[in-house]
C-alpha cells in the first residue's frame, strides 16, 4: 500500500502546520511498511540544496519538489497521474488548491481511496476569506463527494465538516508531533506569538491585552510576534496599533523562524500565546508544549485540555480575557511555573506524540484500503 499527499509545501518548507504534520506521519509510516509519496511545489526550500522536478529522497519519503506554475500545476497533477496505482491512497490537505480537483477526479477514475484533512478550511472565520473563490471549490467538490473521507482534527472541525458533507465517513485523530528532548537554556521574560501574520489569528487582541496587563509592565516582559506576513495591511494595522498604544518598547516583530532557533524561541519563552479566532489544531501548541513552555490559547481552538492539565490556559480572546491570563501565568510562584512547564511536557509526551500514536494512522489507511467502494 501506498499513500500518496498532494500538499501545497513540504518539510524541510515551513510554510504552515501540514509541512511538518504530514512529514512527521509519513515518516513514521515508512517505518510500518507503508509507502509514502509526496507531490508538492518548490516553495520554501530555497536555502537547500535539494533538486526540484525529479524524485528527492526526504528520509526515505519519496517526494517531488515540482517548479511550476501557481494556479495550474501541470507537473503535479502528471506526476500524480504517472505515479498513481490501484490501491493507493490520495491524502488531500487542502480543499481549495489547484491541484485539489484534479487529484480528486484521477482518484475517482482510477478507483482510488480520497482522504481530505481541511486543516480548519471549513470553519466560518476561515471560509469567509476569499468565499466566492470558496464555496465554488467546496460545490464542485461535493457533487463528487461520494465515497471521500474526512478527517479532523476535533470536535469543532468534525462539527465543520459535516455542516457541509454529512453523508460521509469522518475520522477524528489530531495533529501529532514528533517528540524531540527539550532544549535546556534560561527561561527569558518573553511571550510568544508565533504563526501566520493574518486576521483569522486576532494578533491585534494580545496587542491590546499587553496593554492592559500590569505583572507585564512591571517585570518588563517583552512580547515577540514571528511569522510569514500573509496579509500587509493586516501587519502593518498591527503596526500601527502598537504606536498608538505606546507599545513600541513592548512589542517587537521577528523575522520568520525556524529549526534550531524555533525550537529554542520556544525553549527560552515564559510563555506562548494564541489567540486565534479560529484553529482546527494549532501546531504550535504542541510545539511549544514539547520545549515545556506552557500556552494561553483562545476559546477558538480545541485546547481545552490546558486546564485541565495544568500546562496553560484555554480563555476567550478578548483582549480582557487575554491580558488576566497572562497575569495570572506571571504571578504564578516560581515552583508553581516550573511545575507548569513539566505538565506541558507531560501532556504532549503522553496525547500528542506520532511514535506512540502512528499505529492509529496506520489502522485508518488499511480500513480505507481494504473495504470495498461504496
Amino acid at each position: 500500500m501506498k499513500v500518496i499527499f498532494p500538499i501545497f509545501a513540504f518539510y524541510p518548507a515551513q510554510l504552515g502546520g501540514p509541512c511538518n504534520t504530514i512529514y512527521w506521519q509519513a515518516k513514521n509510516l515508512i517505518k510500518k511498511n507503508i509507502r509514502c509519496l509526496v507531490i508538492t511545489r518548490n516553495i520554501g526550500i530555497e536555502q537547500y540544496d535539494i533538486k526540484f522536478n525529479t524524485s528527492v529522497n526526504i528520509d526515505d519519503i519519496e517526494t517531488y519538489f515540482n517548479h511550476e506554475s501557481k494556479f495550474i500545476p501541470v507537473r503535479s497533477i502528471y506526476r500524480l497521474f504517472t505515479e498513481i496505482q490501484k490501491k493507493d491512497i490520495i491524502h488531500l490537505s487542502s480543499f481549495f488548491l489547484p491541484i485539489t480537483i484534479p487529484s480528486i477526479i484521477i482518484a475517482k477514475i482510477n478507483g482510488n481511496k480520497i482522504i481530505i484533512s481541511p486543516r480548519g478550511e471549513l470553519s466560518p472565520n476561515a471560509i469567509k476569506y476569499k468565499s466566492i473563490y470558496k464555496l465554488f471549490y467546496l460545490n464542485f467538490i461535493k457533487i463528487i463527494s461520494s465515497g471521500i473521507y474526512f478527517h479532523s482534527t476535533s470536535n469543532q472541525e468534525t462539527f465543520d465538516i459535516k455542516k457541509y458533507f454529512n453523508k460521509n465517513i469522518i475520522k477524528q485523530l489530531p495533529n501529532y508531533i514528533e517528540l524531540e528532548n527539550k532544549i535546556n537554556q534560561p527561561v527569558s521574560n518573553n511571550l510568544l506569538f508565533i504563526g501566520r501574520i493574518h486576521p483569522i489569528k486576532a494578533i491585534e487582541n494580545l496587542i491590546s491585552a499587553i496593554s492592559l496587563t500590569t505583572i507585564f509592565k512591571e517585570k518588563d516582559f517583552k512580547l515577540l510576534i514571528t511569522g510569514p506576513i500573509e496579509d500587509f495591511d493586516y501587519y502593518h494595522s498591527l503596526k500601527a496599533l502598537i504606536i498608538d498604544l505606546n507599545l513600541s518598547n513592548s512589542v517587537k516583530f521577528l523575522d520568520p523562524v525556524k529549526g534550531i532557533e524555533k525550537k529554542n524561541l520556544y525553549a527560552s519563552s515564559y510563555l506562548t500565546i494564541l489567540p486565534s479566532h479560529s484553529e482546527n489544531f494549532g501546531n504550535v501548541v504542541v510545539e511549544s508544549l514539547n520545549m515545556g513552555t506552557p500556552v494561553i490559547a483562545s476559546l477558538g481552538t480545541p485546547w481545552k485540555i490546558l486546564n485541565q492539565n495544568n500546562a496553560g490556559l484555554h480563555v476567550k480572546n478578548s483582549p480582557k480575557a487575554l491580558s488576566e491570563a497572562i497575569d495570572s501565568i506571571l504571578k504564578l510562584k516560581e515552583e508553581d511555573y516550573q511545575e507548569m512547564r513539566v505538565n506541558s511536557i507531560n501532556l504532549v509526551e503522553n496525547e500528542f506524540s506520532i511514535q506512540k500514536n502512528i499505529n492509529k494512522w496506520e489502522s485508518f489507511y488499511k480500513e480505507i484500503n481494504d473495504e470495498k467502494d461504496r
